[in-house]
């Protein structure tokens, strides 16, 4: 028996044990992001309620948005982060008051704002509360372009600003504290409602929209799902990676991949949406950056060829956790909680789809070309390399 044959096994042992330890240090992790409190981060929101005498209404926004957005900084130079959210109120309320307005028949209705507070669940959400005169009717024209302008959104492109109404009490009327009645993007800055009858939750097709959307335009997503596509038309043979010989075995690949994917994210999407996990979401996103890292490696050098499954069902659960920030956290998540899961859900995983059914074929009909490893394959997995490196500087603060 020469040495190359008896070093297999040690090889395979010493790749199982490899790929044990990133399993192990993904679970470690995945239970520090369990112990962090949560609150939505992709959006800020706007109360607006009717009183006997008088409209009230408040603002609520991320001390993070504050800082990114409006550079304003309410822990520097104050004894306490209370104490800074007073004294830079006014260049907020400025921000807000040329952002956010309330008409009536074309007369705009003026907001007469209170002192700021902290909100007492989550110190990293600051509210604005504000009053103005009771209008004569029930229906005002609303804009909101309150984090919402093009050069913002290119910072955090899934950023919505949705308006709640709980009540109005001079119609006698409740609607609870988790009435959505409009969501504001920027294709929809202005909108019209009505105080009397608002429309409430969110429809289905807002949650499957949102679903779809946040894998089109999630590009570390999209950018994960290139990546492990990129093998399903190569089997692992004495640490060299080479074409299949058939369709059915690169479908069969694909198929098995995808499903473990799938399966993973929609466990922790699940979780999170039911408030079973807390999610970090800094941490989880570097780790999403890491997964894309991790299978790039993979692809120039099969290192977990045969165990790939478990590394990309346990880089699944974080993305399931990513995919969580969007819907995971909103206001409504008590609202039909198993109908929006469900439609999210399944955006998701038609836009998963309409990728696979874009690169797949292209990646196996070209799979037997002599450029496909060194060209395709390897050129691709060393620039996702170079680009989740960037994120990960960016998403740990390094840059």
């Amino acid at each position: 028996m020469n040495s190359s044959t008896c070093n297999t096994p040690l090889r395979r042992n010493h790749r199982a044990l490899s790929l044990t330890g990133v399993l192990i240090a993904l679970c470690l992790l995945f239970f520090w992001t369990t112990n962090v409190s949560a609150h939505s981060l992709k959006e800020n929101y706007v109360y607006l309620n009717v009183e006997q005498e008088h409209l009230s209404g408040m603002f609520e926004i991320n001390v993070n948005d504050l800082n990114s957005k409006l550079n304003v900084d309410v822990d520097s130079g104050y004894e306490n982060r209370l104490s800074g959210v007073i004294g830079t109120s006014s260049g907020v309320k400025d921000y807000l008051i040329e952002n956010f307005r309330l008409s009536e028949a074309g007369s705009r209705i003026t907001l007469e704002f209170q002192e700021p507070t902290l909100f007492e669940d989550n110190n990293d959400f600051i509210r604005y509360p504000f009053k103005a005169n009771l209008p004569e009717g029930s229906v005002l024209d609303i804009y909101n372009s309150v984090f919402l302008s093009s050069d913002l959104m290119k910072q955090d492109r899934l950023h919505r600003s949705m308006l709640v109404v709980e009540y109005n009490r001079r119609a006698e009327l409740e609607f609870g504290a988790e009435n959505v009645a409009i969501v504001f993007t920027p294709n929809r800055l202005t909108q019209e409602i009505d105080l009397t009858d608002p429309p409430g939750i969110l429809s289905w097709r807002d949650f499957l929209y949102q679903g779809v959307m946040h894998i089109l335009i999630g590009y570390d997503h999209i950018l994960f799902i290139v990546v492990m596509l990129l093998a399903t038309v190569m089997t692992a043979k004495d640490g060299q990676w080479t074409p299949v010989s058939r369709f059915r075995s690169a479908f069969w690949n694909t198929l098995k991949i995808v499903t473990i994917f799938t399966i993973a994210h929609s466990i922790t999407l699940s979780l999170a949406a039911l408030d079973l996990v807390n999610v970090n979401s800094a941490v989880v996103e570097t780790i999403i950056a890491l997964s894309i890292i991790g299978m790039a490696i993979n692809n120039i050098v099969p290192t977990f060829s045969s165990h790939s499954w478990l590394l990309i069902f346990g880089f699944g659960l974080f993305h399931g956790l990513g995919f969580a920030s969007v819907m995971g956290d909103l206001q409504f998540r008590n609202v039909f909680i198993e109908k929006i899961l469900i439609l999210f859900n399944v955006g998701v995983e038609l836009g998963q789809l309409l990728i696979v059914i874009i690169v797949f074929p292209i990646l196996f009909l070209i799979r037997k070309k002599p450029f496909y490893k060194v060209y395709v394959v390897n050129t691709i997995s060393i620039a996702a390399i170079a680009i989740s490196l960037l994120w990960v500087a960016e998403r740990t603060g390094l840059v």
